[in-house]
């Protein structure tokens, strides 16, 4: 999250040089928050919401990711290239060594397509339903949509553990075509993904 930025700009000096500070504290101050509203509007992947809540002997997941994908990503998207989204999702039991197995694991893979003969965007979801949208923006959303995701079942946890749930985001460069996947790992404007974090599974 980014926080405004605070500075003072330079007033112009007691003696000679006359309207040339103000002007110059003008052009660097415009710089600044050009600066600022380029890192803000950043490419990349971020998680918005997250919950966890138990329903009928299951753990259940909610959250909303959001997808900021570069403009060399997007144009391949326009001219047809599918591209892959995978999230990995662990319950770990907190503060477990490294070495540990998880408790729960999975492997979640999106697939975004763009048809260009009727101009609209094709989700594919994991569970192979696929959905469409007359609008980019519609279809990153519902990529980013998670609900009702089961995670585990509460028979798999010890009572008085405390559990972590670990998610992380990536977009697949292996499900490229094989021509561009040298770019797409040279290039830092295919570096899309989020790299894995906890946060504690609510019981």
């Amino acid at each position: 999250m980014i926080r405004a930025a605070s500075f003072k700009l330079i007033d112009s000096p007691p003696h000679g040089g006359k309207g040339a500070f103000p002007a110059l504290s003008r052009w660097l101050s415009v710089l600044l928050l050009a600066s600022l509203s380029a890192v803000a509007a950043a490419d990349g992947i971020e998680v918005e919401s997250l919950s966890s809540r138990l329903q009928e002997g299951v753990y259940l997941l909610d959250a909303q990711i959001l997808y900021q994908p570069s403009k060399a990503i997007l144009d391949a998207l326009e001219h047809g290239v599918s591209l892959t989204f995978e999230t990995r999702l662990e319950v770990l039991r907190k503060d477990a060594w490294i070495w540990e197995r998880s408790i729960a694991k999975h492997r979640l893979r999106y697939q975004l397509r763009y048809h260009a003969l009727v101009s609209r965007y094709e989700l594919f979801l994991p569970d192979k339903r696929s959905l469409r949208f007359a609008t980019l923006e519609g279809a990153l959303r519902a990529l980013g949509e998670m609900a009702d995701v089961a995670i585990v079942k509460e028979s798999a946890l010890e009572v008085g553990q405390e559990y972590q749930l670990r998610l992380g985001v990536k977009l697949d460069i292996e499900s490229l075509p094989v021509p561009l996947r040298p770019r797409a790992y040279l290039s830092s404007d295919w570096s899309l993904s989020y790299e894995p974090r906890t946060w504690p599974l609510v019981r």
